[in-house]
């Protein structure tokens, strides 16, 4: 997709194998100060697949779901670019997560260089 005449990343996969190739060089992109002990891709958890799973040393565990980011408006990236239902799932999910035991992230990638901020739709986060 071409946007004022910047080519945009719009396939979703793409972010995700990045990311997950950038924590394999340095896990202190997402602030880990330990190594992994287990570090996998499109992991399932209960009713829905996030899009990286790892366990530290210490049997830590985690989940990460990447959110690529393509709406933007003077500059500013925006969040959900298009709310749906799935989205939605899988942020209960990551909380439902958090409450059996696991640690979360999400990582927003903004793949637009000429975004200077980050804003979110309130209005879909409430249905959190």
């Amino acid at each position: 997709m071409k946007e004022n005449g910047v080519w945009i990343n719009v396939d979703s996969q793409a972010p995700n194998t990045i990311v997950y190739e950038a924590l394999i060089q340095d896990p202190s992109i997402i602030g880990i100060q330990e190594d992994f002990r287990e570090l996998q891709q499109e992991v399932t958890y209960d009713q829905s697949r996030f899009d990286i799973y790892y366990e530290t040393v210490r049997s830590v565990k985690w989940f990460i779901e990447i959110k690529v980011l393509t709406l933007e408006n003077n500059q500013q990236a925006m969040f959900p670019g298009a709310p749906t239902t799935r989205g939605v799932k899988h942020l209960q999910q990551l909380v439902q997560a958090r409450k059996d035991g696991y640690q979360s992230h999400i990582f927003y990638c903004v793949q637009i260089p000429y975004i200077t901020s980050l804003s979110f739709m309130k209005k879909w986060i409430l249905l959190i």
